[in-house]
């Protein structure tokens, strides 16, 4: 199963939705950039799930509202919503404003995780609750996992040098809970694991 693209702009939202252990998991993706290519005019045609920052706003994607809207219709379906977003600045350690203010608006219209991948390096994890009490996980960047960026880096103790930045990324691993029969799914432990990509 895929996500995030499909035949129409209406089947590249559309979540998948699968049951694990009685619970129903379900995964929406999208992504901020196109490098520079567009979704075609026809919703008919095949689209990415394209939510574009402002200065790419002219390459056919849907507005921030849309994205929101799509997630708050997905969650309805399922117990546990995972949103994979393709979004942020390369190298740079910090997730960008606009992304964190969506983030938490898709936390809100009942995602669980927000998890996020494309700057190269690792940005911050942040837990966030809503104004209801629910706990939400986002993850703004991964790093990078199966790589081969910075393949002449070498390590040498002492060094400021922010080129093996691309080495570093992490294994996230998320667990849901079930109190009850029948009540909510809930976050429960998060745990990192560090990982070096060692490529030379």
């Amino acid at each position: 199963k895929h996500e995030g693209t499909g035949p129409s702009l209406s089947a590249a939202w559309e979540p998948v939705v699968m049951e694990v252990k009685g619970v129903r998991f379900g995964f929406v993706s999208f992504t901020r950039w196109l490098n520079g290519f567009s979704n075609p005019k026809s919703p008919e045609e095949p689209h990415v799930a394209f939510v574009p920052y402002a200065e790419h706003a002219a390459h056919r994607g849907v507005k921030v509202e849309h994205a929101v809207e799509r997630v708050r219709m997905a969650a309805a379906r399922c117990d546990v919503l995972i949103v994979l977003a393709h979004w942020g600045r390369e190298y740079a350690g910090e997730p960008r404003p606009e992304d964190q203010v969506l983030a938490r608006a898709l936390i809100d219209a009942g995602a669980g995780a927000v998890i996020g991948h494309h700057p190269h390096v690792l940005q911050p994890l942040e837990s966030y609750t809503t104004a209801g009490g629910r706990k939400g996980l986002i993850a703004y960047s991964l790093g990078n996992l199966v790589a081969n960026q910075s393949r002449f880096y070498t390590y040498r103790p002492g060094s400021t040098s922010k080129q093996g930045d691309t080495r570093d990324s992490m294994l996230l691993r998320v667990a849901w809970v079930r109190r009850e029969v029948g009540g909510a799914v809930e976050l429960g432990e998060v745990s990192a694991l560090p990982v070096w990509i060692e490529n030379n």
